[in-house]
C-alpha cells in the first residue's frame, strides 16, 4: 500500500510580484497572470483602487493616472456640494441687490422730476420699468436655479460612481504594465510605503477640500481666494529691486561699457570681414558652404541670390546686414 501524500492547494507566491506589490500579493499574481495571458482587455475589478480612487494610484506612484482622476473626482464632489449644500442662485441675488440699489436711485430721480415738472419724467418712468423687468427676470432665473439644485447633485453622484467604476477597471491594467517596466527598471516606486501614503493622501485631501470651499461657499475662507500678502511687502520689493538697478547702473558702469565694447568690437570686426573683403571671395565662399550644408541645388539658388543683390547695387547693404 502507497502512502498517501498529503494535499497542499496553496498557490506559491512570485517573491517579484510580492516584493512589487507589497501586500495582497496572491490577489495581484493571479490578475497579472490573467491580464498577461491575453493580447486585448482582460476584465478585472481592482475593488481598493475604486474606493480610494486618487490616493490608491499615488500610494502605487502611478501619478500620470492618479492627477487626472482626482481632477475627476473632485470636479464630481463640488456638483454634488454645490447642489446639496451650496446657493447655486447667490450671483443672481447677488445681481439683483445691484439693480435694486440702481432702482431706488432712479425712482428717486423720477420723483424730483415729477416735483419740477421736468420734461424727461417719461424717460426716467421707461428707466424704471425696464429695471422692474430685469429684476423679474433674474428673480425667474433664481427660481430655475434653486429647482436644478437636486439635478446638479445627481449629475455629481452619477459622474463620481463612472469615475469610481473606471478606476476599479483599469487599476490592475496600469499596475500589471507598471510591474513590466519595474522588472527591467528597479529604479521605479513598487510597494506602498508609509511616505508615498501620507502625501498621497494629504494632496488629495488638500485639494478636495479646497476646491469644494471655494466653489460651494465662496469668500467662506478668504486665504482661497487671494494669496495672503500685504501691499508693503510689495511696494518694499519694487524699491529694492530700483535700488537694486541703480547701484548697478553706477557701481558698475565699466562693466557695462566693457562688455558693450566687446560686442560692439565683434561686430565692427564682422563688418569689415564681409564688407571690405574682396566681394568674389565673400560670394565663393557663400556658395561653397551652402553647397556643403544643403547641396548643389541650394548653392546654385545661393549663386543667384547674390549675383541679384550685386547687379542691382545691393551688395556692400546685403553684407553689412549678415554682417
Amino acid at each position: 500500500m502507497t502512502e498517501a501524500k498529503p494535499l497542499n492547494n496553496a498557490v506559491s507566491v512570485d517573491p517579484l510580484i510580492s516584493e512589487f506589490t507589497g501586500n495582497n500579493a496572491s490577489y495581484y499574481q493571479r490578475q497579472f497572470r490573467k491580464i498577461g495571458s491575453r493580447s486585448g482587455w482582460s476584465w478585472s475589478f481592482n475593488l481598493a483602487a475604486a474606493v480610494l480612487g486618487p490616493v490608491w494610484f499615488g500610494m502605487r506612484d502611478l501619478w500620470r493616472w492618479g492627477l487626472p482622476l482626482l481632477i475627476l473626482e473632485v470636479f464630481a464632489l463640488i456638483q454634488i456640494c454645490r447642489g446639496a449644500f451650496g446657493d447655486l442662485a447667490a450671483d443672481a441675488r447677488t445681481r439683483i441687490g445691484q439693480i435694486e440699489g440702481t432702482l431706488d436711485f432712479r425712482r428717486q430721480q423720477l420723483q424730483a422730476a415729477i416735483d419740477k415738472n421736468a420734461s424727461n419724467v417719461d424717460v426716467f418712468r421707461r428707466t424704471i420699468d425696464s429695471l422692474e423687468k430685469g429684476i423679474a427676470e433674474i428673480q425667474f432665473e433664481v427660481q430655475q436655479l434653486e429647482a436644478s439644485a437636486l439635478s446638479v447633485a445627481g449629475f455629481g453622484v452619477a459622474m463620481l460612481l463612472a469615475v469610481k467604476l473606471f478606476e476599479g477597471l483599469v487599476a490592475n491594467q496600469v499596475l500589471e504594465r507598471r510591474y513590466s517596466d519595474w522588472l527591467s527598471d528597479r529604479t521605479l516606486g513598487s510597494g506602498i510605503n508609509t511616505g508615498r501614503t501620507l502625501i498621497s493622501t494629504g494632496f488629495v485631501i488638500l485639494v478636495a477640500l479646497a476646491s469644494i470651499m471655494h466653489f460651494v461657499f465662496p469668500g467662506a475662507i478668504p486665504l482661497l481666494s487671494d494669496f495672503p500678502t500685504r501691499p508693503e511687502i510689495r511696494l518694499s520689493a519694487i524699491a529694492w529691486v530700483k535700488q537694486l538697478f541703480n547701484t548697478l547702473s553706477l557701481k558698475g558702469e565699466f562693466v557695462f561699457d566693457g562688455i558693450a565694447f566687446g560686442i560692439r568690437t565683434i561686430l565692427d570686426g564682422l563688418e569689415v570681414l564681409f564688407v571690405r573683403t574682396p566681394w568674389i571671395v565673400i560670394a565663393s565662399f557663400i556658395i561653397l558652404l551652402t553647397g556643403l550644408a544643403a547641396g548643389t541645388r541650394a548653392a546654385i539658388y545661393s549663386g543667384a541670390f547674390l549675383a541679384y543683390m550685386g547687379l542691382l547695387g545691393f551688395w556692400e547693404k546685403a553684407m553689412t546686414t549678415l554682417a
